[in-house]
């Protein structure tokens, strides 16, 4: 199942029923979650008999996610006032019109004060400045882990930015992912392994 905090927790738009996308995304049942932003679409192989394939298309590139990639990159030069427009593009179009305004000044007090539940600590190998950028880092890695979710792509943040992720089992025991373990690396293929190639560590 899909752990929900991540729409349910809080953001700079306040209480959850102001982000727009929360109401794309819900749960419908103990096992399952209804993601419109999904679509289905049905292919007849057999139009008499009504039967056939559902099909689901998703974007590869998306202009949503991309705003927010350039966002980050702006961040990155300093450019706080540009990574601001980008922000605020994005987040216009995913809350209410009851929402507080963002503004570049309420970027820095909300993810400078952010808890880690919202913005889990970072570990990157390259250097983020404490303060101003790195509470608009905060809130780039905050608005995308939203929009693409349930798209695949969380992982390529938490390879970036060193996030620490814990996997809670059943019976109470817990598996951290953290920032320095060996099973990020991608696995060699079975058949170097096989032909006599020492795997990466596990």
């Amino acid at each position: 199942t899909f752990d929900l905090s991540v729409l349910t927790n809080r953001g700079p738009w306040g209480g959850v029923t102001n982000l727009i996308v929360n109401k794309l995304i819900y749960k419908s049942g103990e096992q399952n979650n209804f993601i419109p932003k999904l679509v289905e679409f049905f292919e007849y192989s057999d139009p008499v008999a009504g039967i056939g394939y559902i099909n689901i298309v998703s974007a590869a590139f998306t202009a949503d996610e991309t705003l927010l990639c350039r966002a980050e990159a702006y961040v990155m030069k300093n450019e706080y006032s540009n990574a601001s427009t980008d922000l605020i593009t994005w987040y216009k179009a995913r809350t209410t019109e009851n929402t507080t305004p963002l503004t570049e000044a309420y970027i820095e007090q909300f993810y400078g004060a952010a808890s880690s539940s919202i913005c889990p600590p970072i570990h990157p190998k390259f250097e983020v400045a404490d303060g101003k950028q790195l509470n608009f880092i905060k809130c780039v890695l905050h608005f995308r882990r939203i929009e693409t979710v349930h798209e695949g792509l969380r992982w390529f943040d938490i390879k970036r930015y060193g996030i620490e992720v814990t996997h809670s089992f059943s019976d109470g025991t817990n598996d951290v992912l953290t920032k320095d373990d060996p099973r990020r690396a991608v696995q060699i293929p079975s058949e170097v392994i096989s032909a006599g190639m020492a795997p990466n560590p596990r």
